[in-house]
């Protein structure tokens, strides 16, 4: 049994990692258009290119963390590296030099943050690997995961409100300077909640040889993408986060020029959000015992999407309230996810019951492909569609444009969740046969 200490610890280094994310969701957009100055349609074209690029790299990384062997083990050695420089591109891409052009500022930004997301690649990926290597119980890998989560809509509390706070002490004037250092505080926490993971968490031996993935890359990567059970809870995952992601890069723009709120004001309904999220992490635990993990976890997607849906383009302009209740009622449907990252170890348990081979950082590398291709879709899609409904920055909006903002974040983002849905109904009953594939990997490891 894994202590509890031990699964708390695991999820810490995602306050940094969510730190990051958030701050590039949420404020990069528009860093770029109302600080920097760069045009939307570009801005999300460098980010969609930088992500695509960086994309690919997800599952090599997580196939050599499976075959690293280091006195530290698989795992930690990359989380370490990986928050280090995580630290540095995070400061680096919120502190950019004065440029002139649009071609120059571009080139930054694309540059800038094809390094962020290496960085993140090196950290996430073995580290969302290692949380199902913490104990062969699949009820303590849920709670490894929801600790996971907790953690990591902290860090999303450090990245959406720390440009906001830095911006009410440097004063109104000096936005480029509230973002860098908003940037360097991101920093600061990802080396340290990193750092707190790997001493924390003692990584379980690796598998023996035999258990290693063999064979070549492309051919266990193509092998995980048949798998009939991890294909249907890729292209969910993959397409929700579409949702998610439009929703997060628009929701500062939904905001200011849809709804009128303040900054303090928008940060209190982010907030809601989070706090809701953690908070209805114990119940889907609990539901996930109760009724399995699919059943609650397709519930409670499918309501974050109507919701969102349905919610949004009706919310009054001026009004605080009625978003934050919104907020709070997707936040506790949006706690539901954490079923999905435990499900995806269950059927990891699965692959290699059947095949033999350990391949938990091949998987997790092709979750986060994935999740990197539908955030550049997702970008680049938003910046384009700013751009066509002839958004402004910096500038009271023509109703035209605060009308297709709302249906953009609503709508447009709620279709996503929905369709994610749907296809999530064609994943198979893996958890029906969970205590068998357990009887497998205990009977092969006390073989060996």
């Amino acid at each position: 049994m894994t202590p509890r200490r031990t699964l708390a610890a695991y999820g810490l280094a995602h306050v940094g990692i969510f730190a990051v994310e958030f701050l590039v969701r949420f404020h990069l957009l528009k860093f770029m258009t109302d600080v920097v100055g760069l045009r939307a349609d570009l801005a999300g074209y460098a980010v969609a290119i930088g992500v695509v690029w960086d994309a690919v790299t997800d599952p090599p990384m997580g196939n050599l963390s499976d075959r690293t062997r280091t006195r530290w083990g698989r795992r930690r050695p990359y989380i370490l590296a990986g928050g280090l420089a995580l630290a540095l591109c995070i400061a680096g891409l919120f502190t950019p030099p004065v440029l002139a052009s649009q071609a120059g500022k571009f080139a930054f930004l694309l540059a800038g943050y094809v390094l962020l997301n290496a960085a993140i690649t090196i950290i996430s990926v073995p580290h969302y690997a290692l949380g199902g290597e913490l104990s062969p119980d699949s009820a303590e890998r849920t709670e490894a995961y929801a600790w996971l989560v907790f953690w990591g809509q902290i860090g999303s509390i450090l990245g959406v409100v720390l440009p906001g706070l830095a911006l009410a002490v440097t004063g109104d004037g000096s936005p480029r300077l509230a973002y860098s250092l908003a940037a360097a505080g991101v920093g600061a926490a990802v080396v340290a909640t990193s750092l707190a993971t790997v001493l924390a968490v003692r990584e379980p031996p690796a598998p023996p040889a035999g258990a290693a993935p063999g064979g070549p890359f492309l051919r266990s990567s193509l092998s995980a993408l048949r798998n009939r059970a991890f294909l249907p809870l890729f292209a969910m995952y993959t397409t929700m986060t579409v949702g998610l992601s439009a929703s997060a890069v628009l929701a500062l723009y939904f905001y200011e020029y849809r709804l009128a709120l303040s900054p303090r004001q928008t940060y209190t309904v982010t907030s809601a959000f989070v706090v809701a999220l953690c908070l209805s992490l114990p119940a889907w635990i609990a539901l996930g015992k109760r009724f399995g993990k699919k059943r609650p976890a397709l519930a409670g997607c499918a309501a974050y999407g109507v919701l969102a849906s349905i919610g949004y383009p009706l919310l009054p302009p001026g009004q605080v309230g009625p978003p934050l209740a919104l907020g709070a009622l997707g936040g506790a449907c949006g706690g539901s996810l954490v079923l999905l990252y435990s499900l995806a170890t269950d059927i990891v348990d699965r692959d290699e019951a059947i095949s033999g081979r350990h391949r938990e950082g091949l998987y997790f590398g092709l979750w986060n492909m994935g999740t990197k291709l539908a955030r550049a879709i997702a970008v680049a899609g938003t910046g384009i569609l700013l751009h066509r409904i002839r958004f402004v920055p910096n500038q009271e909006q023509e109703p035209g444009v605060t009308q297709a903002l709302a249906w953009i974040f609503g709508p447009g983002s709620g279709a996503f969740l929905i369709l994610g849905s749907l296809i999530f109904l064609a994943m198979p009953a893996v958890e029906a046969r969970r205590a068998q594939v357990h009887r497998i990997l205990a009977r092969r490891a006390a073989r060996r």
